[in-house]
């Protein structure tokens, strides 16, 4: 019993001589892992402050009059993060929230769903003060269903304007062509048929290009934001809301703790072992230059084994690699003796 005691306190002076050598490395390991997971948990977890959420989805409105109108609200669905957080939706938002627009971008997150998948914008805005972070997002949100309603009446513009071009195009072959047919006096038949063709071909597309522009008419009035709000600003996350925080960080503390203490040891016996081959081959070297001086170049395996207290397999494959690093010979004698023969 009193021995035990005696080498558990051996061993715990062994270990707290070591803990203090080593503690260098081990201060620096927990210091890596703690860091390590500090990162770690602050990049899944929400930042610091209140986080505003609403959704958006596409503008189905029930009834539509008109095609264009209908093809114009899908293709205002095709919106990427930039658009949505273009400069004048930033500075409106700044000037209706009385922040800077740097702030509204910097604090601003919108996700927007997969092409083949039905369509939902998620804007998120975070900020230190709750109520700030719901009136942004929710002036956000407006300014968002506001540009998809001017890209849309852009685009109205657009078809509109070529419409009208094109029907004034379209008007003037018309009279060009029943200018034709008035002016042909010939008696030629077919040539008469062809200008009728020609007339009746004008007066088609006509009618065509005026269905398009009265379309077009129609969906002035049906043109709105291809957005709609979803699900109103919420806050999904405030200060301390993410145990993830602080179970990453109890972990890192953990693993910190039990690497650095693990590792003193490790290190310690590693650094012994690495001691203790350095001196044995300084040992063996030292052994044999000697024996080797002394023999005139000659060492007997027996000699060499004696000396070194090393057994005859290990001393032969010793000296076999010095004699291969050192361009020796290896002689066995009648009587059954090894000898090597060294180059003096």
């Amino acid at each position: 019993m009193i021995k035990t005691s005696k080498r558990v306190q051996q061993s715990q002076v062994t270990y707290l001589t070591i803990l203090n050598q080593y503690k260098g490395i081990a201060l620096i390991t927990f210091t890596a892992i703690v860091t390590v997971s500090s990162i770690t948990a602050y990049s899944v977890a929400p930042p610091p402050g209140y986080t505003a959420q609403g959704t958006l989805i596409a503008n189905t409105p029930p009834v539509k009059f008109s095609t264009i109108g209908g093809a114009i609200l899908k293709q205002g669905e095709k919106l990427s993060p930039d658009v949505l957080l273009a400069d004048n939706v930033v500075k409106a938002v700044a000037d209706a929230a009385k922040i800077e627009p740097q702030q509204v971008r910097k604090n601003t997150m919108i996700k927007v769903s997969e092409p083949e998948k039905p369509l939902e914008i998620v804007v998120e805005y975070r900020t230190g003060d709750r109520e700030q972070a719901l009136t942004t997002i929710d002036v956000l949100m407006k300014a968002i269903i506001e540009k998809s309603r001017l890209i849309n009446l852009d685009k109205w513009q657009l078809i509109n304007q070529s419409i009208n071009q094109r029907l004034e195009q379209v008007n003037g072959e018309l009279k060009q062509a029943e200018k034709n047919l008035d002016e042909f006096y010939a008696g030629d038949d077919r040539e008469r048929v062809r200008l009728e063709e020609q007339v009746k071909l004008q007066q088609e597309i006509y009618e065509k290009t005026q269905a398009a522009l009265s379309d077009a008419k129609a969906a002035e009035k049906e043109i709105s934001s291809s957005l709609v709000v979803d699900r109103s600003p919420k806050i999904i996350a405030y200060p301390g809301s993410n145990p993830i925080v602080f179970i990453i960080l109890g972990m890192g503390l953990l693993v910190g703790l039990v690497v650095s203490i693990g590792l003193i040891p490790l290190v310690a016996i590693w650094k012994q072992k690495v001691a203790r081959e350095k001196q044995e081959r300084d040992r063996l070297q030292t052994i044999l230059y000697r024996l080797i001086q002394e023999g005139s170049g000659e060492i007997s395996l027996m000699k060499f084994a004696m000396e070194t207290q090393l057994s005859a397999e290990d001393a032969q494959k010793y000296l076999n690699r010095q004699a291969d690093a050192f361009n020796a010979t290896c002689e066995v004698k009648e009587e059954g003796s090894i000898s090597y023969h060294f180059h003096l």
